[in-house]
């Protein structure tokens, strides 16, 4: 329905107000504005009655300034009345748990507005956790040595998958210095295996890196939390004692793989809640693809403390842990310089999240509540590894595609392979042959491209890159290699090869079996003694692809 007062021409209002006198309007004028006035007035004692509380939230607006625009829209609280001769202006504490930092400002009432309320607000009182957790941009010191110990830890277990030459006693191990090369190879191998059991890989361990440290942290549980707890004071969710530490951290541990935050960053700056990194969304673009902002706490050092100024350029790995993130103890520093523009850029976009309240400290987990409580006791199978051979069956059994499917094209290229094995004469047991695709998604693979490496005795005497068909049409999907592009491609690689080879690895597990199965009984039908083994090569994480583009 419309106001049948909004419906009125003016020729309708001039003929109302044609029956009254002058005087009679200018009273009516006067009334209607004395009642507002009233009206106003009380409204204006309430509003100033409310701001004279103190400690009252009040929300700040309408400043028309250029640093009074930036304060607008921020939540501060009522210290207390201040006197000034020209206007009446009230004291407003401003707190920044992100930097600690306390600012006052004084402003008018009406540029306060005391009856702010936003439903579930509770932004402050979680920053405040953080703020409290501890001021000196570090984790609890038991919190970080529970953390390092359970990095070298995993390191070490990498280190007896790899074979590397690093001390085989953990002691020793330990020792390392946090920063040295053979911890900074085995760290990029870490999410790897991370979940992913060695064993399907015909890795010698005792299964995937998470069982082992969880299982050596449940062998000594009680003794860690009792020796821990002492080095500084204990977290709520830790327990009587500091008995939850251990368990904590083995839930934290279980979202490692996929809470985790890989990358280039900026190191900006160093609070006491934490240092601020800006990272980068496109490696190729260091200077204008700034994103999110991370608050991050340190363990075994400060992020940040040991570079010669800020802003700096490294690239490391962020882990949650608590109700805040942390790193992996591993900096790689990257030489890029940094132009007046570009420090402007970075602290404004740092402020810029502070302001909005965009910053990210804390894991996903986290933000869903999952660690307001002590977690659940995790599930831990203490009992003996399983056989190697009992591993290698359930892989085959697991396989996705069955030998009755093989097509009698794929049997032809066994063939060839066979023979071609054949003239090679004997097996070489020091050599091997990986499938590594260039890319798992479409973005980094469109091409369908992969590489075979041909290995001796650890070293890779070649590299032969070869493409196979990638559907255009279902970018969604992962790029990989059928059994016949596999059959193709071995065959290819054979013919560069000077010796025949024990083992070949493809990174597609689907194509395991029936390649063993084609290789099997070809190599039986043509005569040729010693099939290749065939084994399942995991794809790298993200950590081992950028350190082998790096480092080679």
């Amino acid at each position: 329905m419309t106001d049948p007062l909004t419906d009125l021409d003016n020729d309708c209002c001039c003929s109302i107000f044609s029956f009254l006198t002058l005087l009679e309007l200018q009273t009516t004028v006067r009334l209607v504005c004395k009642n507002w006035r009233d009206r106003c007035e009380e409204f204006k004692q309430l509003w100033i009655q409310l701001l004279t509380n103190v400690n009252r939230k009040v929300e700040i607006l309408s400043l028309q300034s250029a640093k009074g625009k930036s304060l607008n829209g921020r939540i501060g609280r009522i210290v207390h009345k201040t006197n000034n001769n020209q206007s009446q202006r009230f004291s407003v504490s401003l707190v920044n748990y992100i930097t600690g930092k306390t600012d006052f400002v004084a402003l008018k009432p009406c540029n306060l507005n005391p009856f702010y309320y936003r439903i579930g607000e509770e932004d402050d009182e979680q920053l405040k956790l953080i703020a409290d957790y501890t001021s000196n941009s570090r984790l609890l010191v038991s919190h970080g040595m529970l953390l390092d110990q359970i990095l070298m830890l995993a390191r070490w277990f990498c280190s007896n998958i790899e074979g590397t030459d690093a001390p085989k006693n953990f002691a020793d191990f330990f020792q390392l210095p946090r920063q040295s090369k053979v911890l900074g190879r085995l760290n990029s191998t870490l999410f790897t295996w991370w979940k992913t059991d060695p064993r399907l890989a015909s890795r010698c361990a005792d299964g995937p890196v998470l069982d082992c440290v969880v299982k050596s942290l449940a062998h000594q549980e009680v003794d860690l939390s009792t020796r821990l707890a002492t080095n500084d004071k204990l977290w709520p969710s830790d327990g009587p004692g500091g008995k939850y530490m251990a368990r904590n951290f083995c839930h934290f541990m279980k979202t490692w793989d996929v809470e985790r935050i890989t990358g280039e960053f900026w190191v900006v700056r160093v609070y006491p809640t934490g240092t601020v990194l800006v990272k980068i969304d496109d490696e190729h673009d260091k200077y204008g693809s700034l994103g999110k902002v991370y608050l991050v706490k340190g363990h075994a050092s400060v992020v940040g403390e040991l570079f010669p100024s800020l802003p700096h350029f490294c690239r490391t790995t962020l882990l949650p842990v608590y109700n805040c993130l942390t790193y992996d103890g591993m900096v790689t520093v990257r030489a890029v310089t940094v132009t007046a523009r570009l420090e402007n850029a970075l602290n404004q976009h740092v402020n810029d999240a502070i302001h909005n309240k965009i910053i990210v400290w804390r894991g996903q987990s986290a933000e869903q509540g999952k660690w307001d409580v002590p977690p659940p006791i995790p599930k831990i199978d203490l009992g003996p590894p399983t056989r190697m051979d009992n591993i290698n069956q359930n892989n085959n059994d697991n396989a996705s595609t069955p030998s009755c499917n093989i097509s009698d094209s794929e049997w032809k290229l066994g063939r060839k392979v066979a023979r071609l094995a054949k003239r090679r004469g004997a097996v070489d047991p020091a050599a091997m042959i990986i499938f590594r695709r260039d890319g798992y998604s479409y973005k980094e693979n469109p091409n369908g491209m992969v590489t075979t490496m041909y290995f001796k005795a650890g070293n890779c005497m070649g590299m032969l890159p070869s493409r196979f068909h990638v559907d255009h049409s279902r970018p969604d999907c992962v790029p990989t290699y059928s059994l016949k592009e596999a059959l193709e491609i071995l065959l290819q690689s054979l013919k560069q090869t000077p010796h025949r080879m024990p083992t070949v690895q493809p990174d597609e597990k689907t194509v395991v079996q029936p390649l063993q199965t084609i290789l099997t009984e070809t190599f039986q039908k043509e005569g040729v003694q010693g099939e290749p083994h065939v084994i399942w090569y995991p794809p790298p994480s993200k950590e081992e692809a950028d350190f082998a583009t790096r480092f080679g």
